[in-house]
């Protein structure tokens, strides 16, 4: 049993890859324009309507933080990789549940709210009815995002993966977008 604890304990205090020793910054430019730049233990926010806005691991997951220090909401992620968005209340707003294909975001009942689908070298976002609502690809200088009619939205640079240009490519508001990749 204390074998248990203690791995259940270092698996809910290990570090998110957001949060990873190096620096690194992440630009999106499209339906929404931020810069996310690492400093030590925080992940701080440039221009956009988050202009200022900082990311920071708490006990219980990661927060976001306005310029003034006001929470705006967090990401709580459980043992078993689900990850529930919550407002600066507590209260759930969504949660993301992995599978073998991607993940899906659900609304507090339980509902699909999108489907992401993670191939080899793209990833497609569809909506509760299937509909591939949009689609990503790695591209020479980073990841672009396009709507199912091919009309670019989002470019991003700095993504490690495309999982996680996945995150930001979804159709949700841009601090929870953030506070998903960010609790990944």
């Amino acid at each position: 049993m204390k074998k248990f604890v203690v791995s259940l304990l270092a698996a809910t205090l290990s570090v998110s890859p957001a949060f990873a020793a190096e620096s690194r910054d992440l630009s999106l430019r499209g339906e929404i324009n931020i810069k996310l730049h690492q400093e030590g233990n925080e992940i701080r926010i440039t221009a956009g309507n988050l202009d200022g806005a900082r990311l920071r691991k708490g006990e219980s997951g990661v927060e976001l933080f306005t310029r003034d220090n006001q929470l705006l909401g967090k990401c709580v992620k459980s043992v078993l990789g689900k990850s529930e968005l919550q407002d600066r209340n507590g209260s759930a707003l969504a949660s993301l549940t992995p599978n073998d294909a991607g993940y899906k975001l659900l609304n507090p009942k339980g509902e699909t709210l999108n489907r992401v689908k993670i191939k080899e070298d793209k990833f497609n976002i569809y909506d509760p009815q299937d509909n591939r609502l949009r689609h990503g690809k790695q591209k020479p200088d980073g990841y672009g995002v396009k709507t199912e009619t091919d009309e670019q939205v989002l470019k991003i640079k700095g993504a490690t993966s495309l999982e996680d240009a996945s995150y930001f490519a979804l159709p949700i508001q841009e601090e929870q977008r953030i506070l998903l990749w960010a609790c990944r």
